[in-house]
């Protein structure tokens, strides 16, 4: 699930808050209930590092992101984007990807599209699906279960049991 969020510059924390896009919204008091204030700062802090690094250029960085998650390997907790230059050839293909089969009126005309890099990037979804359903979920529960509300709970084990 995603969170985004709310009055991230409030400086009073116990107005700030995150709303999860089911609608469902935790106050970082009962984050910190929860034993998860240090996420909460975490994730305030990162959205405000994310915003001077966008600087405006929406686009660029949403290509960037996409190409980290794609690539980024939980087994090793890393990307293989080490060097600039490994993230410049990566951010070039993301766009020769979106050019070839946005652009292309042989993309478009052709009804074969399963070849194309976007196919197989979009393929990715599943393993992250995975990824979250086998590995980030049940650590959490486990980590925190017992601080963990009844509903959060199921909502896990729905996503586990998916």
């Amino acid at each position: 699930f995603s969170a985004a969020y709310q009055n991230a510059d409030e400086p009073d924390p116990s107005l700030r808050s995150f709303q999860l896009d089911s609608g469902h919204r935790f106050s970082v008091r009962s984050l910190t209930r929860l034993g998860l204030a240090n996420v909460a700062d975490a994730l305030a802090n990162c959205g405000r590092q994310l915003r001077q690094l966008m600087n405006g250029d929406c686009a660029a960085f949403a290509g960037l992101a996409t190409i980290l998650l794609v690539y980024f390997c939980p087994e090793e907790e890393s990307l293989p984007l080490c060097s600039p230059g490994e993230v410049y050839k990566q951010h070039h293909n993301y766009i020769e990807m979106l050019k070839s089969h946005c652009c292309s009126q042989s993309a478009q005309s052709s009804g074969n599209r399963d070849s194309t890099f976007l196919s197989r990037v979009l393929q990715q979804k599943s393993v992250i699906r995975t990824v979250t359903r086998d590995v980030l979920a049940p650590s959490l529960i486990a980590r925190l279960g017992s601080r963990l509300s009844p509903r959060v709970i199921d909502m896990c084990s729905r996503l586990i049991r998916s």
